[in-house]
Parts: structure tokens; C-alpha cells; sequence
């Protein structure tokens, strides 16, 4: 069993990581650069798109770069969000159908400080790193036998519709630490009290994949 598990991790781990690898897309994308921190890759499909918001996304050979006089967290915000609402106002692409009225941070890493906020069904348009928080349980029975919750996703979910998952999970929101982020998971996809959770949860480690 261990060695199918372990053929099964390497073949989703390369799948995951296939972007870098020499004939995927990636070389068809440009930089996405914002205060001279690279924070994303854009497509060409997008970087369509983007050339119709000359004041907002600046061109160059490589990259694409936020204007010169969007150089404050507001202001980058405030212009990223127009021209996001235009894009699906015109319903050219079909991300922004999954629209979540949710704002992530957007870092070029997780300890550095935010650059603007930007709708979440967006981040993919601009390929931006995004956090989330999981947890799993287990108890463990009078035989001393470990058991795992399990979850299973609702059939009417937008992305992976009625398959299985960790006990509570979702992405962290600008305004959420980790913690507050799975506190509040728990209590709205497992029923889990967040005083409860909060008192029971315990940080393990961080997993980071392209």
C-alpha cells in the first residue's frame, strides 16, 4: 500500500508542479510585477484582455507592470477592482463566473507585506499566490485505533462538486489570520463550534506548491 500511495503522491505532485516543467504553458506567459516584486504569471488570453486598461496595466516584452501613479495599497485596489468589474460585466472570461464577493492580499510571499486586495475568482486571471488554511481530524477509540474525519463536498460546489476533502478548508480572506480563517471553516463546513476549534486547533506545518 505504501508504494502505491507513494507512485500515486509523485504522479499529482508532478501534476501540480507541471507549469515549471520545459513544455508546459509557462513560457507562453508573461510576468505579472507589481513594485518591482514579481506576484504572478498572466496568460495570453488575459494579457488580451488586460491591453484594453492601458491606464491601469502597463505592457512591456517580459511583463506586465501596474502604472507608475497606482503606488499605494488603496489606489492599486481601487484601479485593479474597475477594471475586474468591467471584465465581467463583458463576460470574456469565464474565471470570473465563479464571482465570490471575497478579497484576498496579494504578496510576492507570505511574510512580505500586501501590494493591493483583488476579488478571489480573479487571481487566477493574473496567476497570484493564494493561502488557505486545512485541517483534519481524528479520534481515537477505546482500541487505541486512529479514525479520520473525511469530508465530502457539496454536489452543487462551484469547483470539485461532491468529492472527498480534509475535514474544514477555505482560502484565507485579507481581513483573516490562519487561525480566524480555520476557526471560521470549521464552524461553517463541519459544524464546529469555533470556540471549540479554536480551543483543539494545532498548527502542523505549511505545504507550498506552484
Amino acid at each position: 500500500m505504501s508504494e502505491i500511495w507513494s507512485l500515486g503522491a509523485k504522479r499529482l505532485l508532478a501534476r501540480v508542479n507541471s507549469f515549471h516543467q520545459p513544455d508546459s504553458s509557462k513560457s507562453k506567459c508573461k510576468l505579472f510585477v507589481c513594485n518591482d516584486q514579481q506576484i504572478g504569471w498572466i496568460r495570453e488570453d488575459a494579457a488580451e484582455q488586460l491591453r484594453r486598461y492601458p491606464n491601469v496595466f502597463v505592457e512591456h516584452s517580459d511583463r506586465f507592470t501596474l502604472a507608475e501613479h497606482l503606488n499605494t495599497n488603496e489606489s492599486r485596489s481601487e484601479a485593479v477592482a474597475q477594471v475586474v468589474n468591467d471584465m465581467r460585466a463583458r463576460d470574456c472570461l469565464k474565471t470570473l463566473r465563479g464571482w465570490r464577493d471575497e478579497l484576498y492580499l496579494v504578496k510576492s510571499a507570505y511574510s512580505q507585506p500586501p501590494l493591493f486586495k483583488i476579488e478571489r475568482a480573479a487571481t487566477s486571471i493574473f496567476g497570484i499566490r493564494k493561502y488557505g488554511s486545512h485541517v483534519n481530524g481524528y479520534v481515537i477509540d477505546e482500541n487505541g485505533t486512529w479514525h479520520m474525519w473525511i469530508g465530502k463536498r457539496s454536489a452543487t460546489k462551484q469547483t470539485f462538486p461532491g468529492m472527498y476533502d480534509n475535514m474544514a478548508a477555505g482560502g484565507m480572506s485579507h481581513d483573516l489570520t490562519p487561525t480566524e480563517c480555520m476557526a471560521k471553516e470549521c464552524e461553517e463546513e463541519a459544524t464546529i463550534p469555533k470556540e471549540l476549534a479554536l480551543e483543539k486547533l494545532k498548527a502542523v506545518g505549511a505545504v507550498r506548491y506552484a
